[in-house]
């Protein structure tokens, strides 16, 4: 057996189950545990919010530095009873 410890985002980890399975003809396995957070790459934030319906901008200072806002669209939360 071979142990392999790594760190990766979380994002690249959805497909890794079915993507371990298939390389080890399902004998791999894997758990997962939580870390750190870390900042979002602007590139990155721009295409979720822009994805939600939202805006991203930024706004520069000179000597004061820069600020970046965003806005989501704001959704309704659908109750159905049957």
């Amino acid at each position: 057996m071979q142990e392999i410890v790594a760190e990766a985002p979380y994002s690249e980890m959805f497909k890794y189950a079915t993507d371990l399975r298939s390389m080890t003809q399902a004998r791999g396995s894997f758990k997962m545990e939580f870390a750190r957070y870390e900042e979002v790459p602007e590139s990155i934030a721009k295409k979720i919010i822009e994805e939600h319906g939202g805006k991203i901008w930024a706004n520069s200072v000179e000597g004061e530095g820069t600020t970046i806002s965003f806005v989501l669209r704001k959704y309704k939360e659908c109750v159905t009873y049957e």
